[in-house]
């Protein structure tokens, strides 16, 4: 579980939950769909470096790992942006189809990392006072993301829809990259121990988001 908020911290950001939350609170929406492609494209290599990096002897990863993790995240990243100029009329024209085929392959890899922990025990290693403290500690987290991201854009003297773009794309994490990646670097049952973490937060900014987006939108009407 220690290992599952490591990982949580080292994910890169959402892009279409950022994106949106960015435009619905009156952000940089250019901004956030760039800021969220290259914080994607740079953590599928930077992050497992950097959790191997801090996570000591449990973070080790074997050149077959490595291997996974460019053929599993970033050549299909690659393959997308390269064919984006002969592709993206056709997903314009079939987004439904597009974002269930994104939702779906999502909940596939969580399902398989998930039911591979069920299999080994996962609840039966958990009890309620365990899970409580999850929730507590993925709290903490939460508060101190997003707080620290809009403090940071505050230090730095951003324009409010820069403040807001990094905000979002500052404080939320990835399952689109941190189901695939730790399916990839953790054997099928401690993979679904660490992604507990990430579910609990992913579900939790997704909420926190809605609620702050609406707020900032109109505080940014009544200073226009």
């Amino acid at each position: 579980m220690a290992l599952g908020f490591l990982f949580l911290g080292i994910l890169p950001s959402t892009v279409m939950s950022a994106t949106a939350a960015s435009s619905m609170a009156g952000g940089n929406v250019a901004a956030s769909v760039v800021a969220a492609a290259l914080l994607n494209l740079t953590g599928v290599i930077v992050s497992p470096l950097l959790f191997a990096a801090i996570a000591g002897s449990a973070g080790d990863i074997s050149g077959d790992a490595a291997l996974r993790i460019v053929a599993t995240l970033l050549l299909p990243f690659i393959a997308g942006q390269a064919a984006q100029r002969w592709l993206r009329p056709w997903v314009l024209a079939h987004r439904g189809a597009a974002t269930f085929m994104d939702r779906t392959s999502i909940a596939i890899a969580v399902y398989v990392a998930f039911s591979a922990a069920v299999v080994g025990g996962i609840w039966h290693q958990l009890d309620m006072r365990e899970i409580g403290i999850v929730f507590a500690a993925v709290a903490a987290m939460l508060a101190l993301a997003f707080t620290g991201a809009w403090l940071l854009g505050g230090l730095l003297r951003l324009a409010r829809p820069d403040r807001i773009t990094m905000l979002f794309a500052g404080a939320q994490k990835s399952i689109a990259v941190g189901a695939p990646l730790a399916a990839t670097l953790f054997p099928p049952a401690v993979a679904g121990m660490v992604l507990v973490p990430i579910l609990i937060y992913h579900m939790a900014q997704l909420i926190v988001s809605a609620w702050i987006a609406p707020g900032l939108a109109r505080r940014g009407d009544d200073i226009a």
